[in-house]
């Protein structure tokens, strides 16, 4: 729909916004370090460095947390059945929005005070110090209508973006290995006889790949770990 293809314009739009930030950083880091081989005044980087900081962090918080970027502990939920799984759900994402109204409420009021008092940096920049609060402000309005976002998304029987996201790399992940280990199936006995010259072992490098493929672990293989210590696979 039209609103979806908005909502989901916006996300990306902090995120790229986010990752500018992070690009401008880079740039002027390396000309900082140029600059003092070469007796430039660079301090003042360093203050535009801290301001790009948070901006990055708080521009991309709503990209970040719709992708599955954020660290979950999921102890709980994967204990328990579905229906039960998505009011959990839903209870977390309630919290959050409101934690995040919370923090986006004295993000406006904290600029808008800097704003009524003309508050001036105090760095080597003498700009209006609301300019680079901007961000958090911006920032935090864009995170507070991605949890919510989730929460409506939750409540209507669907599954959270940041579920489907990461299930979708793991998928991306999981498609290249199912597809070695069948070409192994049917070579395995022909590649594991093959000896190379100065292998430690006297056996194959491709025939320890093979070895390799077929003892990593794979969903089914109950109550097994797969483990490398000193180049060796191990279960």
């Amino acid at each position: 729909s039209d609103m979806r293809r908005l909502l989901d314009g916006l996300y990306a739009l902090g995120g790229l916004l986010a990752a500018l930030c992070v690009l401008t950083i880079l740039i002027l880091m390396v000309c900082a370090s140029v600059g003092r081989s070469l007796d430039w005044r660079v301090g003042w980087v360093n203050d535009v460095v801290a301001w790009l900081c948070a901006a990055a962090a708080f521009l991309g918080m709503a990209y970040s947390f719709r992708n599955g970027d954020f660290v979950r502990v999921t102890l709980v939920l994967e204990s328990v059945s579905a229906p039960v799984r998505r009011w959990l759900e839903f209870f977390s994402l309630s919290v959050a929005t409101l934690s995040i109204l919370y923090m986006g409420y004295w993000a406006v009021r904290f600029t808008m005070e800097s704003y009524e008092f003309n508050d001036m940096d105090g760095t080597l920049i003498a700009i209006p110090i609301w300019i680079p609060q901007m961000s958090f402000v911006v920032g935090a309005a864009i995170f507070v209508i991605a949890v919510i976002d989730e929460c409506v998304c939750v409540l209507r029987g669907g599954r959270p973006s940041y579920v489907t996201r990461v299930e979708e790399r793991h998928a991306d992940l999981e498609g290249p290995v199912h597809d070695e280990v069948g070409v192994a199936a049917q070579v395995g006995p022909a590649v594991q006889a093959q000896r190379l010259p100065g292998h430690p072992s006297g056996a194959g490098q491709i025939g320890d790949r093979v070895g390799d493929l077929r003892r990593r672990r794979l969903p089914g293989t109950r109550g097994k770990q797969f483990s490398r210590v000193g180049g060796k696979s191990r279960w």
